[in-house]
């Protein structure tokens, strides 16, 4: 492996048994590796360095001593100097140039891998299957690659990382192309071997193959009782599950088994392809809960139906599925529903302070406007950012009223974060803005609305930034499309000098 033979290497250059040598270390002026002339020693490497060396020994002793005052620290005191660095680049340079740090590679708690730290000519099974198997106290890894699938982690490589850190290993990060069947041999040394791990996120790119599991083997594992984040992309979940499938014998597997193999998560995030239909989220520890399908042509278009039954759930953020319901014991802060196609208004949470709603354009469900009332009647008290970006049916004069009642009049006293990105929406509540500039929103900061520019644009956008003393950002998104579009024109250019925090981008 490259790093034994680096050892070797080392051993016949350093003689001194702490490292420390005529030119041996790495020079501490400009951090590259010292070569035999790095130092200060003999006469060939004076001449043209002499103001560096002068400035060098004022710091780190005279060059004619040969000593490096690093390599000379206490074995703790570079170990501690290890913790800040964290990343492989650092300790592959020192291994290079200084026995000492060689020697404490052993001992090094992090190991960090990226594309920049690796040269393309290296297997990177090889440099880090190395680097791990000289550990005994390695406690954090992390392995980053790029999408090149010539590049992709060995299942066979990935156990041996495992099954040499399973005493020590708490944290598991690898963001790399994967061999088929690799994330399910994690979650199995995860489960049999490394029963201290505490974080694991497996997340390949999603140009990568789907990684199915195999529930038939991970059913019979014992259930993990320290793990308490856990992040996968790319996950094929088999042939899907039944209405019950999570509890049923024989059922397809999905989060609900997650859950069983991982009793005490707090945090789940999953990217799945394929196989979710029907499942149950049912946690008394989960607090943080994201899944989502991507839009790639290898996915399933949607997810089918999730419902969801945590007490300490806090963060909820649901991607392309096509039905969610929380049950009444599941009450969180923050909600996030992308692209969700049946999604309705629902009585979430009374503490809900963070909401995004968002749906593409003819794709899901449109709303009722008197939902949109209930919405804004419902969390006015409590939400502090509010992204919608939602489609409607058509309103009749009383809902009207009581829109504009709920929006403008009542108001959120709380809220921070204003965003109504769908342009039909906004142009609804611009055309609906009442005679006296009201708005409830003191605390707001940040405003983003998407509108058809009117006449009655300029009004509409100077109620926020009169009755708002703590905006900081206000973006107003302007689509031609209406006969008032030059009438309106010059009144909102106007109020964009009035207000230089006014950022008005025109759209076609």
């Amino acid at each position: 492996m490259q790093m034994e033979s680096v050892g070797k290497e080392e051993d016949n250059r350093c003689q001194d048994p702490d490292g420390v040598g005529d030119g041996g270390g790495p020079d501490p002026g400009n951090g590259s590796a010292g070569g035999g002339g790095g130092g200060g020693g003999g006469g060939g490497g004076g001449g043209g360095r002499r103001n560096e060396e002068t400035s060098e020994n004022s710091s780190w002793g005279t060059a004619e001593s040969g000593r490096d005052h690093i390599t000379s620290l206490p074995d703790d005191v570079l170990l501690h100097i290890l913790w800040f660095l964290g990343d492989a680049k650092s300790v592959f340079h020192f291994a290079a140039t200084c026995q000492v740090f060689y020697r404490l590679l052993p001992r090094v708690p992090v190991l960090v891998f990226k594309d920049s730290m690796l040269e393309s000519k290296f297997d990177v099974d090889d440099v880090v299957t190395s680097a791990v198997l000289k550990s005994r106290e390695l406690a954090h890894l992390v392995l980053e690659r790029g999408p090149d699938p010539l590049k992709s982690c060995s299942r066979t490589a990935v156990q041996s990382w495992m099954i040499h850190t399973y005493a020590s290993l708490t944290e598991l990060s690898i963001c790399a192309p994967l061999k088929p069947g690799t994330m399910n041999d994690i979650l199995i040394c995860t489960s049999m071997c490394c029963r201290r791990l505490m974080m694991l996120d497996i997340t390949p790119p999603l140009t990568d193959e789907i990684q199915e599991l195999d529930w038939m083997i991970l059913k019979t594992c014992e259930p993990h009782a320290c793990l308490r984040a856990l992040r996968l992309s790319m996950v094929g979940f088999g042939q899907g599950e039944e209405e019950g499938g999570d509890q049923a014998a024989g059922g397809g597997g999905g989060l609900g088994e997650l859950l069983s193999l991982f009793p005490w998560l707090e945090c789940l995030h999953v990217v799945f392809f394929t196989g979710l239909i029907r499942t149950s989220v049912v946690s008394s520890e989960l607090r943080k809960l994201c899944v989502g399908v991507p839009m790639n042509p290898n996915a399933e278009p949607w997810g089918k139906r999730i419902v969801v039954d945590a007490p300490q759930l806090t963060e909820a953020s649901f991607f392309r599925i096509q039905k969610f319901r929380l049950t009444k014991h599941t009450n969180p802060m923050s909600m996030v529903a992308y692209d969700c196609r049946d999604l309705k208004f629902s009585l979430w949470s009374d503490r809900l302070s963070v909401l995004h709603l968002h749906q593409q354009n003819g794709e899901g469900r449109k709303w009722h406007v008197i939902e949109l009332i209930a919405l804004f009647m419902l969390y006015r008290h409590t939400l502090v950012d509010l992204h919608l970006y939602l489609d409607f049916w058509d309103s009749d004069g009383p809902t009207e009223d009581i829109l504009t009642e709920s929006f403008f009049l009542q108001g959120f006293p709380l809220l921070e974060v204003l965003h109504v990105k769908h342009f039909g929406l906004a142009t609804l509540l611009q055309g609906l803005q009442p005679s006296e500039s009201v708005f409830n929103g003191a605390n707001l900061r940040e405003l983003w609305l998407c509108v058809t520019l009117m006449f009655c644009t300029t009004s509409f956008i100077k109620i926020f930034l009169t009755c708002c003393p703590k905006l900081e950002k206000v973006v107003v998104e302007l689509k031609d499309g209406d006969w008032e579009y030059e009438m309106g024109l010059q009144g909102i250019t106007q109020l964009q000098k009035e207000y230089p925090i006014l950022d008005l981008r025109f759209v076609s």
